[in-house]
């Protein structure tokens, strides 16, 4: 398969994931949850992975095979991710216990859903992306690694600054005025360092593709049986 129709393939998947995603606040209502919590998280993440996962690779890196391909596994690995981290961070911010005997537990969970995600993201390449992957070298799966473990904390702290607004969002009228301005603010931070970190998996685009172009990876994986 060549690399066009099988980005055209990935774009047809990443269609479905959004038609499936619309559908999660109403399935949520189903079973009675306030689908004010779950309206906002579907919609950015919606948003998000069809700047990361469709426009980028697809037209602003379009001149270059090599980006393209470096901005689709970049792009992907929020459509993987995100997904996860925001459920399982939900799921602590609601019911994981703050105080106690169970602190404890609740750290080891938050240690248990940030070696997930790293093991998630760390094998997804070899999924979605095996026939890319296969003809690169280690040194260039090493700093494609380094890209998704700095997209991998993106999508972390961008879920709890997402879930922590959205929160205030749906239970504003139970906010007193301090926690009115300490939740906005505390997610704006979290937002900041989100953005932060994702800039940081995009640095590692240009030195990735450059190295593509040295070593003639596209050229080995057009004449290559696929």
């Amino acid at each position: 398969m060549d690399i066009k129709t099988k980005f055209t393939n990935l774009d047809i998947l990443l269609a479905i994931i959004f038609g499936v995603s619309l559908v999660v606040p109403s399935i949520a209502q189903t079973y009675g949850l306030d689908v004010r919590l779950v309206w906002m998280p579907t919609i950015c993440y919606i948003l998000w992975t069809l700047i990361t996962g469709f426009i980028k690779p697809n037209f602003l890196a379009a001149d270059s095979v090599e980006i393209s391909t470096i901005e689709k596994i970049k792009g992907w690995s929020y459509v993987v991710s995100l997904p996860i981290i925001l459920i399982l961070n939900f799921l602590l911010l609601q019911y994981a216990p703050r105080t106690g005997a169970y602190y404890l537990f609740t750290m080891l969970a938050v240690f248990s859903v940030a070696m997930l995600l790293r093991v998630t993201i760390l094998s997804f390449p070899k999924l979605f992306f095996r026939q890319e992957v296969i003809y690169m070298k280690k040194e260039e799966e090493k700093l494609i690694n380094k890209m998704l473990i700095e997209a991998g904390s993106a999508s972390i702290w961008g879920s709890f600054s997402l879930l922590t607004v959205n929160g205030l969002i749906a239970n504003a009228v139970n906010y007193s005025y301090l926690q009115a301005i300490i939740v906005p603010v505390s997610g704006i931070s979290l937002l900041i360092v989100a953005y932060y970190r994702n800039r940081k998996a995009s640095k590692f685009v240009p030195l990735i593709a450059e190295s593509l172009i040295n070593s003639n990876w596209y050229k080995k994986y057009s004449a290559k049986p696929k």
